[in-house]
């Protein structure tokens, strides 16, 4: 008798695999594998491989949902209204804005990748043996340093996860000895490169520090506690030994900054009244110089610029890694918000312009090419694009955070508290940079995000069954 074959599974299996293979390859080669494209004669503008896999992801969770009732009713006409809401104001705002439309509607879309991601992974009932197989390459992409730096901590956590589940004593046991051999060699991954990388990575450590604190102490594993106190008096050192000390400074010298925003915030408004808006045509990207994230190398010498050039008083343009070019990006937008009265925040089309970047000169390669500038927050931004159901929206991811932290740590949850460790990473990255309206970032966090819900799902269920 011939076995019936699992649609539903496989389908499942194909969707996790699409959704792998694109954060895989976005981990390694960042926007020059995120913008490639294709075009249609009769689409005006063009379709990104990060759309192209949403919309197969589509395809298949409406397969599996006819089959199998992947989501429930009431979550169902929850993300319609949700969904439903976004397509429907992009294509009012395309309609009397253009293309711009499309990148910003992104920041409101991609979240659908966490309802992909739950959906497949509840379905898919990975083996072992295939998760087992990941891990070696996911350990082996870390040995060899081949992704963009603020994808390691992520990569490294993952594999904590595949070492901790493993049965096998012997295989657990190299395991670990391989992740503290990764941790020496790849040490520039923690304390070097951008100054937010390192913030979001002692914010992701200090919360595993106190998440499993408190559950070693609930149960009464001291000895252990001590361990991870100690780990993490470590780490501290080493951020003063092995980061930049000027970043540390920085962040310490709070006087020096605000002296600083006052010197620059001074000229910005002497020139308050004669400051008129240059007229630049707005595009959607640049084709022709597609941004890259740079080597660890490439973000100190800007850093030692920026830096010099602040000193100095001078205008220049690679001031993206200085919190001066975020604070008046943000005041900006928030004067703008309360000036416009808008209330509902503004079209997905509206281009976004600083006038103190502009006033300065900072940044002038990228606006005055572009025709609007990155917030660099993709909290205000959600804020700056939807208003008052932007705060809701902002609530509500860290109300979800709240709940799954809570719910894997009354079930004792390993596992779960590490994958909160990642998305906590990811989301303290979300305050100073382009995170949530990149596909090559916004992706692999909501899918983590949507496999995070199921895990939790899936545990409590376990927990059920044997009470």
């Amino acid at each position: 008798m011939q076995k019936k074959i699992n649609m539903d599974l496989w389908l499942s299996r194909i969707g996790l695999a699409l959704i792998f293979w694109y954060c895989l390859l976005a981990s390694i080669f960042f926007s020059y594998f995120a913008q490639k494209h294709v075009t249609f004669d009769f689409v005006p503008f063009p379709i990104f491989v990060g759309e192209i896999v949403m919309f197969i992801c589509f395809l298949l969770l409406v397969c599996i949902d006819m089959g199998g009732h992947a989501i429930n009713r009431r979550t169902k006409i929850l993300l319609s209204i949700y969904f439903g809401w976004v397509g429907i104001r992009a294509l009012i705002n395309y309609h009397y804005d253009g293309p711009l439309t499309c990148r910003n509607a992104a920041l409101f879309y991609y979240p659908i990748f966490a309802v992909f991601a739950y959906c497949f992974y509840k379905k898919a009932r990975i083996p072992r043996k295939m998760l087992m197989s990941l891990a070696f390459l996911a350990a082996g992409i870390l040995f060899l340093k081949m992704m963009v730096f603020w994808y390691w901590w992520t990569y490294f956590i993952l594999l904590v996860i595949a070492v901790w589940n493993t049965k096998s004593v012997k295989w657990r046991w190299l395991g670990w000895f391989f992740l503290v051999c990764i941790l020496l060699l790849g040490k520039e991954y923690l304390y070097k490169g951008p100054r937010a990388h390192v913030v979001s990575v002692f914010g992701s450590v200090v919360f595993l520090v106190v998440y499993f604190g408190f559950l070693l102490a609930k149960q009464r594993k001291y000895l252990v506690l001590s361990g991870l106190l100690v780990s993490l008096f470590v780490f501290i050192m080493g951020i003063f030994f092995f980061s930049d000390r000027r970043d540390i400074d920085s962040v310490i010298y709070i006087k020096e900054m605000i002296s600083t925003y006052k010197m620059f915030d001074k000229r910005i408004q002497e020139s308050k009244e004669t400051y008129v808006p240059a007229k630049i045509k707005v595009q959607l990207y640049n084709p022709k110089e597609p941004p890259s994230s740079p080597s660890i190398t490439q973000v100190a010498s800007i850093k030692n610029v920026v830096q010099c050039r602040m000193r100095e008083g001078q205008t220049f343009d690679l001031d993206e890694g200085d919190i001066m070019f975020r604070l008046f990006v943000w005041r900006d937008m928030a004067c703008e918000l309360i000036e416009k009265r808008a209330w509902w925040g503004f079209s997905f089309g509206h281009p976004q312009r600083s006038r103190s970047l502009e006033v300065l000169g900072w940044a002038s390669l990228e606006w005055s090419r572009d025709g609007w500038i990155a917030p660099h927050n993709s909290f205000f931004h959600i804020i700056y694009r939807a208003g008052i159901l932007g705060i809701g929206l902002v609530g509500g991811i860290f109300f979800m955070i709240g709940k799954l932290i809570k719910d894997f740590f009354n079930m004792n949850s390993v596992g779960g508290g590490l994958l909160v460790g990642v998305l906590i990473y990811w989301l303290i990255l979300s305050n100073f940079f382009v995170i949530l309206e990149f596909p090559y970032n916004a992706i692999i966090f909501w899918s983590l995000f949507g496999i995070a819900m199921e895990y939790r799902s899936r545990l409590k269920k376990i927990l059920k069954g044997a009470h």
